[in-house]
């Protein structure tokens, strides 16, 4: 006779966690982009949850070993005075740059078209850190004091010995009027199935990377003409 798992209060209320999270993912696909590239409040920290067992995830609990101690743990991660040394001239050093360049004007970014919503969640983390670190500055709409607006459209192609994200972002002025395009493409691992899972984060990254450095380019070079 097949041995019944027993019931678990705590994995049917995650079952139902995941559920609810999947239907709230959907329903923010018509969200604008612009929201998700807004810097993130500081919010006050919940309370913990405490783990679950390992028996009850059906893994082993790893054993402590005694011969570690905790302060040999906590020097280890600690950095070194030359480390912390280093570390705090590449900030200014990168503080000095950011300073250095040339303002530019507000831009809002329309929604994405043509890519899931995880790996819009993921561009727009990667266009936030893009944008700061080149001083960017992005607002919700062209009512908040933007002068362009960014749309993208995506595609993810799979060949068999790869996979290529190819992405276009048309400049609007604050009528809806095209006056830029930038575009490009990322090389990746092939895809297995859907090529949209074999997009990595790095590819992600590359994109932002090189999406706003394009965009301020041409907005300093527009600003100055």
């Amino acid at each position: 006779m097949a041995h019944q798992r027993p019931f678990s209060p705590c994995r049917l209320a995650a079952q139902v966690a995941v559920v609810f999270a999947g239907l709230a993912l959907a329903a923010c696909n018509s969200d604008s982009f612009s929201d998700s590239l807004k810097p993130r409040a500081n919010v006050a920290p919940t309370a913990q949850v405490a783990p679950q067992p390992a028996a009850e995830l059906g893994e082993q609990a790893p054993a402590s070993d005694p011969s570690v101690a905790p302060s040999a743990m906590a020097d280890t991660a600690r950095p070194s005075p030359a480390q912390q040394q280093v570390a705090s001239q590449q900030q200014a050093t990168s503080q000095q740059q950011v300073a250095a360049l040339p303002r530019v004007d507000p831009v809002a970014f329309l929604p994405v078209t043509g890519a899931p919503q995880s790996i819009v969640t993921r561009l727009a983390g990667s266009m936030r850190s893009a944008a700061q670190a080149q001083s960017v500055p992005v607002v919700v709409s062209v009512d908040r004091g933007a002068r362009y607006q960014v749309k993208g459209y995506f595609s993810a192609l799979g060949d068999g010995s790869g996979t290529t994200l190819v992405y276009v972002w048309d400049i609007l002025d604050r009528n809806g009027v095209r006056v830029h395009r930038i575009s490009g493409q990322e090389r990746g691992p092939a895809a297995s199935g859907d090529p949209w899972n074999s997009v990595t984060s790095d590819m992600i990254d590359r994109v932002a990377q090189s999406t706003v450095g394009s965009l301020r380019t041409w907005m300093s070079s527009s600003r100055s003409g």
